[in-house]
């Protein structure tokens, strides 16, 4: 991996959704900024959706395309109604 990404506490939230079989871009990838977000108290969430290629194609997605958009609106809905880190 190359440097940290540049995430602090006081980061905006970052929902991460990201295929297991995705060849283009590793899954290691997000879940390595999962942890250096967590590491450094940040708001961060990973998705990882079974069966999925780059771009979520594949089949048998698990969570399917329909549960995929409606956890990523309940992730912003959730988090316009939050109160902000201080």
């Amino acid at each position: 991996m190359e440097a940290p990404p540049p995430i602090r506490r006081d980061s905006p939230p970052i929902l991460l959704i990201h295929g297991d079989q995705d060849k283009i871009l590793g899954l290691v990838y997000s879940t390595y900024l999962l942890q250096v977000g967590k590491e450094k108290g940040a708001d961060v969430e990973l998705i990882t959706v079974k069966n999925a290629a780059h771009g979520f194609s594949g089949k048998d997605l698990s969570p399917s395309m329909t549960e995929i958009n409606q956890m990523a609106a309940d992730y912003i809905i959730k988090h316009l109604t939050a109160t902000p880190v201080t």
